[in-house]
């Protein structure tokens, strides 16, 4: 009899499905992409589809029935902890069991067994997320709740920012201290395999090495004799250099010496006015647009009325107030994970 009423209670609900009706185009929004919405809409209600999912006796059974049955998922739990319960522990068809402890003496080897916060991430993320980071023991990532707005100047955490970019469908950007420690691991095995090639030389090779060590002695001599009379001869090109600019000194100071008979001509005046070659002097517009920006915003400060600046002087302040409190997770957070 159940059965039957679910076939027939299915079949209406199938036939009463409703109808996507198609209107004309409204401007910044179209047919398609409200079809497109509705599709992105009925696939993340079904996000747990197909799914069997088992939850352990020291995990919240109501949330998470609730939070998964939305979605699409098959729950069940012990028999002997509450009534209601569909299918059995030992089942084969699970998939996952939902278990809050590091350690479970009997396991299954075809399902996974994953902590709860594993259900409430995926559904913030709107994708089925990877279950070997949360499995039994592992330290779990970072939760974030769904209900948080930030505001413009609030602190945002790269977990927030990479779950924003997963929901619009982006993909996620490998943070700058991933990048460095994969270098890291890239030249440490470069340094090794390079320390491996260099014991790997034969013996034959080294003889060699000294061989040709030998034959080269007596050219490293012809080439230092050949260097040291080099030298003298820049000594003494260094020397006649020096005594000529010597004697052009003299000759100088004898010329600028006046005769006794011999009056100075007056030299005539240089213009104080003088032309110059102009030099091009590039600016960044981003910059230009940046302080032209500010100096409107400056003279619109001053054009508020007084009964208004006091307003704006509140608005500021907790403009400020909140921009030193990001500062100031932000320097906690990189303090963490200095030490550890």
């Amino acid at each position: 009899l159940n059965s039957k009423l679910k076939s027939v209670l299915t079949n209406v609900v199938a036939d009463d499905a409703p109808q996507m009706d198609d209107f004309p185009d409204v401007e910044g929004e179209s047919n398609k992409d409200i079809k497109n919405e509705e599709e992105k809409q009925k696939k993340f209600l079904n996000l747990f589809s197909g799914l069997k999912v088992f939850l352990g006796r020291e995990v919240p059974r109501e949330s998470l029935t609730f939070v998964l049955r939305s979605f699409g998922a098959e729950v069940s739990w012990d028999k002997s902890l509450f009534v209601g319960s569909t299918f059995p522990e030992n089942d084969p068809t699970v998939t996952h069991q939902i278990v809050d402890r590091p350690e479970i003496k009997k396991r299954y080897m075809n399902r996974y067994y994953v902590q709860p916060q594993w259900v409430y991430d995926c559904v913030n993320y709107r994708k089925l997320l990877p279950e070997q980071d949360y499995f039994m023991g592992e330290v779990l990532p970072p939760h974030l709740s769904p209900f948080v707005e930030e505001k413009e100047g609030d602190y945002v955490p790269p977990e927030r920012l990479a779950m924003l970019r997963v929901q619009r469908g982006e993909e996620p950007v490998v943070s700058e201290e991933e990048s460095m420690e994969e270098e890291g691991t890239a030249e440490d095995d470069g340094t090794a395999e390079e320390g491996k090639n260099s014991d790997d030389i034969p013996e034959s090779e080294d003889q060699q090495d000294n061989e040709s060590d030998g034959e080269d002695s007596g050219d490293d001599k012809e080439e230092v004799s050949e260097e040291e009379e080099e030298e003298s001869e820049d000594d003494e090109e260094e020397v006649k250099k020096s005594a000529s600019r010597k004697q052009r000194t003299k000759e100088a100071k004898k010329r600028k010496q006046p005769d006794a008979g011999f009056e100075p001509a007056v030299a005539p005046k240089k213009p104080l006015i003088g032309v110059k070659a102009a030099t091009v002097v590039r600016e960044d517009p981003e910059k230009v647009a940046q302080r032209i920006k500010s100096e409107e915003k400056r003279l619109a400060v001053l054009m508020i009325p007084k009964k208004h600046k006091r307003l704006y002087d509140k608005i500021v302040f907790g403009q400020k107030r909140r921009a030193r409190e990001a500062a100031a997770l932000k320097q906690k957070r990189e303090e963490i994970k200095k030490s550890s």
